[in-house]
């Protein structure tokens, strides 16, 4: 493997902090929606021009055009900050470990690591998939505990950062042992959109020995279950099927240990990084 990809195996190309802009950038948000779910987390102010305008500010990732009503005394009235939490700066810091992170995430409940991770920004995920290539290898019973019986869901909750509403934002992954002994987990994805698309039906396998530095395990789009799923499942479709081929066909999910409950993942096309991230957070 050359220097360079390996660096993109490590995430090191990807995860450049991208310079912080010298003017604000405005972006019109439609009526009714909140600017926590245009960006939930990312540094920047929020503001309101009327009550039938909102308007978000933000340095940092570019978030849209610069609008002329920047000036707005009416604006800056109403203006609210949002600041990173104690995760994000975490991440954000140069000096601060994945066990820095690991030690955080493990000291809160599920609630407050669901609110923290809610709040990561794509950058933020990409900065925390380049830091738990340093952590141990994820593992098997990461994602389906040695007490969890064959076909019992374990779930993963899921936060991705791709250019979509908010709550379009937030899915389940569950994930069970198969009744057959191997060491896999059949799995599928509970997203809002799940009644269009399709449940994205997946097999969690251990990586290849070529894979081993994008992730130790791989949530496997081109495989579906072969076998029995959890009787309260949908029914198992191949994602070959329907609009699931142009979301999860020719997808896999490399995955990285973040904490005891976290882990994070990068989604590559065949063998091409997509530069798109997503948190797990495991229940129990």
């Amino acid at each position: 493997m050359s220097g360079a990809a390996a660096d993109v195996e490590h995430g090191a190309n990807l995860a450049q902090p991208e310079p912080l802009r010298d003017q604000l950038q405005v972006v019109l948000v439609p009526p009714g929606v909140s600017p926590v779910a245009i960006e939930a987390g990312q540094l920047g102010v929020a503001l309101g021009i009327d009550a039938e305008v909102l308007v978000l500010v933000a340095h940092g990732e570019s978030l849209g055009p610069v609008d002329a009503v920047e000036n707005s005394t009416n604006a800056l009235a109403n203006a609210m900050l949002f600041r990173p939490n104690p995760l994000q700066q975490l991440i954000r810091d140069p000096g601060a470990s994945i066990d820095a992170i690991a030690a955080h995430l493990d000291g809160l409940g599920h609630a407050g690591r669901m609110r923290e991770l809610a709040d990561t920004s794509r950058q933020d995920q990409r900065l925390l998939w380049t830091k738990a290539w340093a952590n141990d290898p994820i593992d098997y019973a990461h994602f389906v505990p040695e007490d969890a019986p064959p076909l019992q869901p374990v779930v993963h909750h899921g936060r991705n950062t791709l250019p979509l509403p908010g709550p379009q934002r937030s899915f389940r992954k569950p994930m069970a042992r198969p009744d057959d002994g191997t060491m896999r987990a059949f799995g599928y994805n509970d997203a809002p959109s799940r009644g269009l698309i399709g449940p994205g039906y997946f097999v969690l396998t251990e990586s290849r020995p070529d894979w081993k530095n994008r992730g130790a395990w791989v949530v496997d789009y081109f495989q579906h279950p072969d076998g029995p799923v959890p009787t309260s499942w949908p029914p198992v479709k191949p994602n070959s099927e329907g609009l699931q081929r142009f979301v999860y066909g020719g997808t896999r999910d490399f995955m990285r240990k973040v904490s005891d409950h976290v882990s994070i993942g990068a989604a590559y096309k065949g063998d091409d990084p997509l530069d798109h991230y997503f948190t797990l957070c495991r229940e129990g």
